[in-house]
């Protein structure tokens, strides 16, 4: 572009999962439609293609009890002979501040499977992104009268190759979500507000 300046298209789209009621009444997740359900079920088939149909994952925690100088909600997360991932309570509720916290854990999770769906689509589209930067935020209050999560926010921050389809690219943030296997696993609602940047 002219200058080497940097056109931004900003979007913003609330991507709450829509819901039908079953025959008993349950809330169940519409399936997309048009074009975002051909990308989104294209992206699964080739997950089945390539992978087994049931997956596990494990997580192991260790605490000991500690000296009067030591927060008693500091504990360690482990991944299978990764290194071992330094955790605490929220500082809300008298963590450890300096340690990362179940509920941040849980936004980057939704972050972090945002990103790898929307890549992975991207890449099957032929929108070829250069880079991919967000900051996702979640809130927690009491709802139905529990304490939880109530609402994920996402500001994926997407730029393409000059060239690329910028609408598509567009689009595909909510294919992504979609497709998303931690989204369609939670309960609280996941809005993803897009900025894509040509460049």
């Amino acid at each position: 572009m002219a200058g080497g300046a940097q056109r931004v298209v900003a979007a913003r789209r609330a991507l709450e999962p829509a819901t039908n009621l079953g025959a008993a009444g349950d809330e169940r997740p519409s399936a997309p439609t048009g074009r975002t359900r051909t990308l989104a079920l294209g992206l699964a088939r080739r997950q089945k293609d390539g992978m087994a149909a049931i997956h596990q994952y494990e997580g192991q925690t260790h605490w000991r009890k500690a000296d009067a100088s030591t927060n008693p909600m500091n504990h360690e997360i482990e991944f299978s002979g990764r290194p071992l991932l330094h955790a605490s309570g929220a500082p809300q509720f008298k963590g450890d501040a300096s340690k990362v916290n179940p509920e941040e854990l849980f936004v980057a999770a939704l972050v972090s499977c945002q990103m790898l769906s929307y890549l992975a689509l991207a890449g099957r589209a032929g929108v070829d992104v250069l880079a991919y930067d967000d900051r996702g935020t979640g809130t927690m209050t009491i709802a139905d009268k529990r304490m939880r999560i109530t609402e994920v926010r996402l500001r994926p921050r997407i730029t393409i190759a000059a060239g690329s389809d910028e609408a598509k690219a567009r689009s595909l943030v909510e294919a992504a979500h979609d497709a998303c296997f931690i989204a369609n696993s939670v309960a609280c609602a996941v809005e993803v507000e897009p900025e894509i940047v040509v460049g």
